[in-house]
């Protein structure tokens, strides 16, 4: 007797993986997977990360508030520091400089001077003449030369502890340059332990560290949003002997082609036809909560970088009492920190040197006792400059008709009572704006002394 063949076709236990989840694992590993979780970013991963425009955001906002201000120096009486920083665009390259910095961990900006030495001697500030030009690199064109264990030893110098010489490669000629430490500003990162500096050449910490999964998962929350919009209502089918078909390849391609038909007509026509056998039901999905969730996700982002979501993400608070005015004080005292210990060294750097050049704004003398001062991170209103000037009106009349009281009850004499105001009124009865017979007629008759 002749043995019956078997069928060759695969049996399937359980089609619906293949049918309707692999999908849905892709989207979870997607979401949940993510490089930089536990090791630094690598300066490959971080140029991939520029071209994310919330990623971008997050490293030259700070970067661009600590200078969008300004700043004073204090002690240069004829103003022509910042003038002839501005002339060889200071401003431009220490934003460019601090942004590399915050998204590298590091950057430089190299003073091409004209002193008569190369790029590897220090600067002759004696012969030094002027700063010709500033280039700006990245982190990832910067390495610490420590092929002869060039570290500065003299605990006296600033420079103690760090490497004389930098290893520097232009991504444009490709050739290595060794320039000395007096010639470069050094910009650095977010802290990070010294071993670990060295395993990345002495850079610091990306400010995009330890948040990529946040990132990644907000973009996926916005994309799903599109999705659940473009879904408002989703559509429920029952096939006959649904698990009989799955149980082979055949059927299990028969139902993805039965489904992608029915989305199609549905798309087009409007107009589902189906056997009487099968069952297909509509459900709405209620929107409400969804864009509370999807805000979830940006906070989160705004409470790792502590960037406020008016200013990252461009949209105001939401909600009773929500002016967003306590976020921005905490993001402006992050920004301080950054022009303090980051932005703050190196300019003062520049600046004395640029004071050194003998045909720069004060012809080769270091002006005695210079500070810079950073203009406020925050500018008022008109409105609110206004109230502030009522307010402080209003408190020296307060403070002058007491002096007047004082002055009748003979508590005060004159002498007195101009001492008082002079010193203790923000604005002296010189320059005040206020008309002593405004406020009282018998004001101005007490302080000179002819009571009526």
């Amino acid at each position: 007797m002749s043995k019956k063949r078997r069928s060759k076709s695969t049996v399937h236990n359980d089609g619906f993986i293949d049918a309707f989840i692999k999908s849905g694992i892709r989207q979870y590993m997607k979401n949940n997977d993510f490089y930089g979780s536990s090791v630094p970013l690598s300066d490959m991963q971080l140029q991939q990360l520029w071209k994310n425009a919330l990623a971008r955001r997050i490293s030259s906002l700070p970067a661009e508030a600590a200078l969008k201000n300004g700043f004073e120096i204090e002690g240069d009486k004829d103003e022509v520091v910042v003038p002839a920083l501005e002339k060889i665009g200071a401003t431009d390259k220490l934003i460019e400089a601090l942004t590399w910095a915050r998204h590298y961990g590091r950057s430089c900006i190299f003073m091409i001077t004209d002193d008569g030495g190369t790029e590897e001697d220090p600067i002759n500030y004696q012969r030094l003449r002027s700063i010709k030009a500033m280039q700006v690199y990245d982190g990832s064109c910067i390495q610490d030369d420590l092929s002869g264990m060039l570290i500065n030893d003299d605990p006296l110098d600033p420079n103690f502890g760090n490497t004389e010489w930098y290893q520097i490669t232009p991504p444009r000629s490709g050739q290595l340059l060794y320039v000395h430490h007096s010639r470069l500003l050094v910009f650095d990162g977010d802290m990070l332990p010294e071993h670990e500096r060295i395993l990345r050449n002495g850079a610091g910490l990306s400010c995009l560290d330890g948040i990529i999964k946040a990132i990644n998962r907000c973009e996926t929350a916005q994309s799903t949003g599109l999705n659940a919009l473009e879904r408002l209502s989703t559509a429920l089918i029952k096939f006959e002997n649904l698990a009989a078909m799955l149980q082979s390849n055949e059927g299990t391609e028969l139902v993805q082609k039965r489904l992608d038909i029915i989305d199609m007509a549905r798309n087009i026509l409007n107009t589902i036809a189906i056997s009487n056998n099968d069952d297909y039901q509509v459900f709405n999905i209620p929107l409400t909560g969804i864009p509370d969730l999807l805000d979830s996700f940006g906070l989160y982002i705004c409470g790792l970088t502590g960037i406020p979501f008016t200013v990252l993400f461009g949209r105001s608070p939401a909600g009773l009492n929500s002016t967003g005015a306590g976020d921005l004080e905490n993001y402006y005292n992050m920004v301080s920190g950054i022009q303090r210990r980051q932005l703050k060294p190196q300019l003062e750097k520049l600046i004395r040197t640029l004071m050194l050049c003998n045909e720069g704004p004060t012809n080769g003398k270091e002006i005695k006792d210079w500070s810079i001062k950073f203009n406020a991170l925050w500018m008022p209103t008109q409105k609110e400059q206004a109230e502030t000037e009522k307010l402080q009106a209003e408190k020296q009349r307060i403070e002058v008709e007491t002096i007047a009281l004082l002055k009748n009850a003979q508590l005060m004499d004159d002498s007195e009572a101009r001492k008082y105001l002079k010193e203790n009124t923000d604005y002296p009865i010189s320059k005040s704006p206020l008309n002593l017979e405004d406020i009282d007629p018998d004001v101005d008759d007490v302080l000179n002394g002819n009571e009526r």
